[in-house]
């Protein structure tokens, strides 16, 4: 019996030594796994850290300190951010095309290209203008339908925003008599509503292209 019990002994032992001893591993690799924060260098060189915060022009990858001009990427608890003309601008759309924007909530309905950059492949940023998209996604024959309307659309809302602007600047001129008096011609609403509708059209244009970034990217995950 007490070998017995000097056996138990050591077997307890020796099992609260290991739990001792791998405890802290197990708890630093489980840390790991959970850290999402990192930071890209210019050099494309991946740095991740337990928490990564921005202050000013620099990025704080826990105790160590980088300078945002050397940053093309990070990622914190507040979402990637990828470093454009106008600063750090947060990612709205995930793919294999992934879109930065000043824009927020719904990419589909608020995405202005104005305020938009893009990366393939977590490459280069690169300006959301049509030629930078098309020679990107040209590839896929429905991403590419959907820029050529974009553009067709685009070039609808502008003629016809400047026809009404036109027109209404003209009927201006008509509405001033040489007695005069100051009469609006019909001709001006005419112009109004040209212009009110060529710029609907701008902003209904745009969803073209989240339209083509999207299917993009859903044909990228369905070859995985």
């Amino acid at each position: 019996n007490c070998c017995k019990l000097q056996s138990t002994m050591l077997q307890n032992f020796y099992i609260i030594f290991l739990m001792s001893f791998l405890a802290p591993i197990i708890c630093f690799s489980q840390l790991e796994k959970k850290s999402a924060d990192f930071i890209i260098l210019d050099n494309g060189k991946k740095i991740f850290g337990n928490k990564v915060t921005k202050k000013g022009s620099q990025l704080f990858v826990d105790e160590n300190v980088y300078k945002s001009k050397y940053i093309m990427f990070y990622q914190n608890e507040l979402g990637n951010y990828a470093k454009t003309s106008l600063g750090f601008q947060k990612r709205i759309i995930d793919g294999n095309i992934s879109v930065y924007s000043l824009s927020r909530g719904n990419p589909d309905k608020t995405l202005n290209l104005i305020n938009s950059w893009y990366t393939k492949d977590n490459s280069f940023v690169k300006r959301a203008i049509y030629s930078n998209l098309r020679e990107d996604l040209n590839d896929n024959s429905s991403s590419i339908d959907h820029l050529k309307t974009y553009r067709i659309l685009n070039f609808i809302g502008l003629g016809v925003v400047a026809s009404g602007i036109g027109i209404t600047m003209y009927s201006l001129t008509q509405a001033f008599k040489p007695n005069g008096s100051f009469v609006i011609p019909n001709t001006i609403y005419v112009g109004l509503a040209a212009a009110l509708t060529g710029s609907v059209v701008l902003q209904i244009a745009p969803r073209r292209v989240s339209k083509a970034i999207n299917e993009y990217n859903n044909s990228t995950k369905s070859k995985l």
